[in-house]
C-alpha cells in the first residue's frame, strides 16, 4: 500500500534531533523521509514504523537496521542510527541517497553503462550473500541509481524481507510478486540464486519494457515465470550484446540450477573470468535442491487438474515412504494450481503430539469464511456428541456445501482440497474422507490426500480404486541417476565426483530427505570439505565412514555434537510448536547462534515464548 503523505510534517523534529525535510514515500508497515541531522549536519534517510503496522513489524525494523548495520559496501545503503519517537514509534537512520530506480534511469533501455551498473548490483548482492543472508525484495525501486562523478553508481536498499539462506516454509509471503523467483513464492527452500533471479528480472524490464510492474494481467506474467516462456531481450533491441542477453536469460531460468551459481559467477559471465573483481565468491552453505525425479507425477497431476476445470471431479491419493518427496511435490503443484486460477483449501495436521487433527472441523473452518454464517452454524457440543445416523447426516450436508462452493462463482476454475501427513489425522477425519471420495461426481472439484504407506492409508487406497475418478500416485526412492542430479544441486552443479553419487545411493536408497540429511552429517564430520569455493569428497574418510541406517540416525548423529547451550535452545523451539520448529531445528542444526536468537526473538514477538535462558 503507498501512502501520498506521511504522518510527520516538515520541519518536525524527531528525537530532538532529525528535522523532516520531506515525506519519501511509504508502505503497509513504514514510512520513509528524508530529514536533516541537526547534530551532524547532514541529510539523511529516516524509515519509521506506522502506528497501524502490524504486530510483527518492529521485529522486521529491528531486523532490518540489524542487517544493514553489518554491511560495508559502497553498493548497499549504510544504517546509521536507531532510535523511538515520542509517539513511541521505532526508526532508524540510513545515508540519503538521491538515486531513481534503475528503469527509470536507463528510460530507453540497454546502455553500456548498465554492464557496469550490473556488476555493481552483483558486487552489492555477493557482500549480501557472503553473510548467508538472501535479500528476498529485489525490484526496481530498491535498486537505485545516481550519477557520482559522472558515472552511474548503484544502490540496494529496503532489507526488511532479507532471511537467512535456505529460507523454507517462510510463515508469510517474501517479496513481491513478478520479481520474486519462483522458489520463494512456492514455500520451498530459496539460497542466493534467489537474489540473482529477482536482480535479473529487474534488468529484464529495464531493456525490454516488458515486466511485472507493467502487466496488466499478473497471472499471465506468472505463468510466463513458471514455464520460462519470456521472450529473448534482443526481440525488444537488437542492440542489446549477446554476452549480456545470455546472462539476462540465465538469470530468470525458473530452474536455479540454470541460473548462475553466485553473484561472482553471474559476474565472470558478463565481464570473463578475468575479471577483477574483490568478491568472496559462494559461501560455505548447500544450495538449495532442485525438483528433481518428479516431473511425471506433476505432470499427470496438471492433466487431473485441467479435467476437475471441466467438470470432472477426481480423487487423487499419493503415497511414499517419509521423505520421499510427498510434500515437495505437493508444493509444486499448488503453484501451478493458482497459476490456473484454482482455489486451493489446504489442511495440514498439528504438529507431532498435539491434539489429532480433524479433517470436518478445519473444513467447516473454511466454510465459514467462504459462505454465510447460518451456512455452517453447526454446534460444536453437538458434533461432539454425534449419533452414528447424526454423523453421517453432518457429512452429508458438508459435501453438499462443499460441492456448491465448487460450482459457485466464488471459483473460477476448480476447487481443491490438499491434505497433507494424512496418518496425522483422527479417525472421522478417515470416514470423512470416506464418504466425501464416493460422493463425487460431475463436480469441479479435486480432492488430493498425501501419506505414508501404511496400512490405513493403503486400504482407504484400495477402496477408491473402485470408483472411476480416483488415482493413485506411489513415489518411489530416486533412482541413481537422479541421486547424482540431487547432490550436484546441493554441491553445486559443476560437482562430478561421482563415488560421492553411488556411495549415497547405498546408503540412502535414493530417500531424498536421507540423502541431504546425510550430505549434512558428511559436511559436519568433514567427510565434504570446502577448498577454494569447491566442495571435495574426502576418499578414504568417506570410505570410513560410519554408514547411518536411517534418515532418523543420521540426525541423532548430528544432534550429538550439538553442545548444552544449543540443545536447550532447541528444546525451547520444539517445545513451542507450530512453524518456528522447524526455524529452530534449521538454525541450531548449522550452529547458528545469531539465527537462534532471531528465533526467539520471533517467538517472543508472536507470545509464544515469555522468557529466554539468562545465558
Amino acid at each position: 500500500m503507498q501512502q501520498s503523505e506521511g504522518a510527520f510534517q516538515p520541519s518536525r523534529v524527531i528525537s530532538d534531533r532529525y528535522q523532516v525535510i520531506s515525506y519519501l514515500g511509504g508502505g503497509e508497515s513504514s514510512e520513509v523521509y528524508k530529514v536533516k541531522d541537526i547534530i551532524g549536519e547532514q541529510v539523511l534517510a529516516m524509515k519509521v514504523l506506522r502506528e497501524d503496522a502490524p504486530k510483527d513489524a518492529e521485529l522486521r525494523l529491528n531486523r532490518e537496521f540489524y542487517h544493514l548495520s553489518r554491511f560495508s559496501h559502497a553498493g548497499i545503503v549504510t544504517a546509521l542510527d536507531y532510535g523511538t519517537s515520542h509517539e513511541h514509534r521505532p526508526f532508524f537512520t540510513m545515508e540519503f541517497f538521491d538515486g531513481v530506480p534503475v528503469n527509470i534511469y536507463f528510460p530507453e533501455g540497454y546502455a553500456p553503462e548498465l554492464e557496469d551498473v550490473t556488476i555493481q548490483a552483483l558486487g552489492a548482492l555477493d557482500s549480501i550473500h557472503a553473510q548467508g543472508l538472501i535479500h528476498c525484495d529485489l525490484k526496481p525501486q530498491h535498486v537505485l541509481v545516481a550519477d557520482k562523478g559522472g558515472k552511474p553508481r548503484v544502490k540496494l536498499l529496503d532489507f526488511g524481507f532479507a532471511e537467512k539462506v535456505n529460507l523454507a516454509q517462510a510463515i508469510e509471503p517474501r517479496g513481491t510478486l513478478g520479481y520474486v523467483a519462483p522458489e520463494v513464492f512456492k514455500g520451498t527452500d530459496a539460497d542466493a540464486r534467489a537474489d540473482l533471479y529477482s536482480l535479473g528480472m529487474v534488468l529484464y524490464e529495464t531493456v525490454t519494457g516488458q515486466g511485472p510492474s507493467r502487466e496488466k494481467n499478473l497471472r499471465d506474467w506468472l505463468k510466463k515465470q513458471y514455464y520460462s516462456e519470456f521472450d529473448p531481450p534482443r526481440k525488444y533491441d537488437p542492440d542489446i550484446p549477446g554476452k549480456f542477453e545470455g546472462l539476462l536469460t540465465s538469470l530468470i531460468h525458473k530452474d536455479p540450477d540454470r541460473r548462475p551459481r553466485s553473484a561472482t559467477a553471474a559476474i565472470q559471465a558478463l565481464a570473463g573470468p578475468q575479471a577483477q573483481t574483490t568478491l568472496t565468491g559462494p559461501c560455505k552453505y548447500l544450495m538449495a535442491p532442485s525438483f528433481i525425479g518428479r516431473t511425471q507425477p506433476l505432470e499427470q497431476l496438471r492433466h487431473i487438474l485441467d479435467e476437475t476445470a471441466h467438470a470432472h471431479a477426481r480423487l487423487v491419493c499419493i503415497a511414499g515412504e517419509r521423505g520421499v518427496g510427498k510434500s515437495r511435490l505437493m508444493s509444486e503443484f499448488k503453484y501451478m494450481a493458482q497459476l490456473e486460477g484454482a482455489q486451493l483449501l489446504t489442511f495440514e495436521p498439528a504438529s507431532l503430539g498435539a491434539r489429532p487433527q480433524s479433517l470436518i472441523e478445519t473444513l467447516l473452518q473454511y466454510l465459514r469464511v467462504y459462505g454465510k454464517p447460518e451456512q455452517v452454524d453447526i454446534d460444536d457440543k453437538a458434533r461432539a456428541g454425534l449419533s452414528e445416523e447424526g454423523k453421517y447426516r453432518l457429512f452429508e450436508t458438508v459435501t453438499q456445501r462443499v460441492k456448491a462452493l465448487s460450482a459457485s462463482h466464488r471459483v473460477e476454475h476448480s476447487l481443491v482440497l490438499i491434505i497433507d501427513d494424512f496418518e496425522l489425522f483422527d479417525p472421522t477425519s478417515l470416514e470423512f474422507l470416506r464418504y466425501l471420495g464416493f460422493s463425487l461426481a460431475g463436480d469441479r472439484l479435486l480432492v488430493m490426500v498425501c501419506g505414508l504407506k501404511e496400512k490405513r492409508f493403503l486400504d482407504l487406497i484400495n477402496e477408491f480404486q473402485r470408483t472411476q475418478h480416483s488415482s493413485s500416485i506411489t513415489l518411489g526412492p530416486m533412482q541413481p541417476d537422479e541421486v547424482g542430479a540431487l547432490t550436484s544441486s546441493l554441491l553445486g552443479h559443476d560437482f562430478k565426483e561421482q563415488p560421492l553419487g553411488n556411495w549415497l545411493m547405498q546408503t540412502t536408497g535414493g530417500n531424498p530427505l536421507f540423502i541431504i540429511e546425510t550430505i549434512h552429517a558428511l559436511i559436519d564430520s568433514k567427510v565434504l570439505t570446502l577448498k577454494q569455493q569447491r566442495w571435495t569428497c574426502q576418499t578414504d574418510a568417506l570410505n570410513a565412514y560410519l554408514v547411518p541406517d536411517t534418515v532418523t540416525d543420521v540426525t541423532r548423529r548430528r544432534l550429538q555434537n550439538l553442545s548444552g547451550h544449543e540443545l536447550q535452545l532447541l528444546q525451547i523451539g520444539a517445545a513451542s510448536g507450530g512453524p518456528f520448529t522447524l526455524e529452530f531445528l534449521r538454525a541450531v542444526l548449522s550452529h547458528d547462534e545469531k539465527a537462534l536468537f532471531d528465533a526467539i526473538a520471533t517467538l517472543k514477538a508472536s507470545g509464544l515464548l515469555r522468557t529466554i535462558p539468562a545465558h
